[in-house]
């Protein structure tokens, strides 16, 4: 049985995931990771609460086939020092070192559009090709470039595994 990993499990987004992937007839074992109380224990989800940061991952990611990193410290609860100190970036690399450390085959990592940054001379139509050119002033945006820098340099190191870079787009309601 396919084991997966997904961090952030308890986000909007990831708790969706979980939701879909739970609901696949013989689907994956599924391992939600967050900081976080499981929102909605369901039977085939091991829950682990672990900091990203901080924790010992390799007992959480062990034997996974694949791993859906989707945890982020920007939101609501945002700390302006988690910020400063790229954390965004140490959870990303830790996740990156416990996927190469349990073989997983398959990485999908959320990043943001943001990382094209806000330049008048962006192709239109943007498209993934184009380079990435984060804004200095957004902090979001740079590190999620970094992200998109190691996750170039894992798949390098991984040329059998299969790894995608989400980017989506920030939605901004009057």
């Amino acid at each position: 049985m396919t084991r997966v990993v997904v961090t952030g499990a308890a986000g909007r987004l990831g708790s969706r995931v979980v939701d879909l992937l739970a609901g696949v007839d013989g689907g994956p074992e599924l391992v939600g990771v967050d900081v976080v109380p499981c929102p909605r224990p369901r039977a085939g989800l091991a829950w682990h609460q672990v900091d990203l940061a901080t924790a010992d991952l390799s007992p959480v990611f062990e034997g996974a086939d694949a791993v859906l990193h989707l945890a982020s410290v920007f939101g609501p609860v945002l700390e302006s020092d988690q910020i400063d100190a790229a954390v965004e970036v140490t959870l990303a690399r830790r996740v990156l070192e416990a996927a190469d450390k349990a073989g997983a085959g398959q990485v999908v990592v959320m990043s943001s559009a943001t990382v094209y940054g806000p330049w008048a001379n962006n192709a239109v139509p943007l498209t993934e090709e184009a380079p990435l050119r984060p804004h200095p002033d957004l902090a979001l945006a740079v590190q999620k470039a970094e992200i998109e820098r190691l996750v170039g340099e894992w798949a390098l190191d991984h040329p059998g595994a299969a790894v995608a870079v989400l980017r989506p787009v920030t939605v901004v309601q009057d």
